[in-house]
């Protein structure tokens, strides 16, 4: 408890977005008038104000320009004409909601933990939250049987607009929860965090929650999904690079960056098998798109296979 207290203080915002996330889970969508509102949609809001705030609020491009802006903008223009009405529309208007939410704190986040290097270690911590909510859950509800289980996840995928959407959030967020877990000199809880979660996909795995769907396959024949999901790799591919430039920049902090670009290669797979991951998924890649890209662009100094950096070992010459 002693080490996450100033880990939560110093990562809110992204555990805002994640909490939002979680509670788009738990029921139905608001709605202002005839338009629905997401949790997610006012933890975006509260985002981009914190970012807007900083300095005055008198930031340029530079502040919010990412190396991903050409794909991010590609997928968005899909993600309108999925929308529209049309035979196999599906979830489309859904995950345009929930991609422009995603963006939104995609770019407010970066913004600010690019420049703030203490709160981008600490923003590590949503992936152990994840972990430990989705992962509790998971066992409190296996207490009534697995047929239990099955219809919360049933009822989580409903909406998330997602299939499977509960027992792959976890998955994705235990992978990386177990990576940060192996590193030397981790807090306990972090290892807690991963056998929790560990425990809960082994009976979300029992309970069918990661059987593909039959029909997905032939789904990639739409051209506009064919669309979307060459586009969802693209980004993917582009964050497993940089997550793995990272883990060869700073050996100390290797294997959390190999977890998170085995969690973003194994959401791509999912994706070319024409699942649909959801709103849970989606918010966890997006959250460790902002760690990937913040922290190459932060400026930290490069560190060699002893752990220290190259202007450290400059200064000791």
């Amino acid at each position: 408890m002693s080490y996450f207290v100033p880990v939560i203080v110093r990562s809110w915002p992204a555990l805002l977005v994640l909490g939002a996330g979680l509670a788009d889970a738990c029921g139905e969508a608001l709605t202002i008038g005839r338009l629905p509102v997401r949790w997610l949609d006012f933890a975006a809001a509260a985002c981009l104000g914190w970012a807007a705030l900083a300095r005055g609020g008198r930031r340029g491009r530079e502040e919010w320009a990412t190396t991903l802006d050409g794909r991010v903008l590609a997928a968005a223009a899909i993600a309108v004409l999925q929308a529209l009405p049309h035979p196999d529309a599906g979830f489309g208007a859904a995950w345009l909601h929930q991609m422009f939410a995603c963006a939104v704190f995609f770019y407010a986040l970066v913004s600010r933990l690019r420049r703030d290097t203490g709160a981008l270690d600490a923003a590590w911590v949503v992936f152990a939250v994840a972990t430990m909510v989705l992962g509790a859950h998971a066992l409190f509800s296996a207490t009534a049987g697995l047929a239990r289980l099955v219809r919360d996840a049933d009822a989580v995928d409903v909406r998330w607009a997602a299939r499977h959407g509960l027992a792959r959030a976890l998955a994705l967020a235990t992978l990386v929860t177990a990576g940060r877990a192996w590193e030397r000199g981790t807090a306990p809880a972090w290892r807690a965090a991963a056998l929790v979660g560990i425990t809960g996909c082994g009976l979300h795995a029992a309970a069918g929650g990661y059987v593909l769907q039959s029909g997905s396959l032939e789904r990639r024949h739409d051209p506009l999904f064919f669309s979307c999901t060459a586009m969802s790799v693209l980004l993917l591919v582009a964050l497993v690079r940089h997550s793995w430039a990272q883990q060869r920049e700073h050996p100390g902090e290797a294997w959390r960056w190999r977890a998170l670009a085995a969690g973003f290669t194994a959401v791509g797979i999912v994706c070319l098998l024409g699942e649909t991951s959801g709103e849970g998924v989606r918010v966890l890649v997006v959250l460790g798109a902002v760690l990937a890209v913040a922290g190459r662009e932060t400026g930290r100094p490069r560190q060699i296979e002893n752990g220290a950096s190259v202007p450290e070992l400059a200064r000791a010459a």
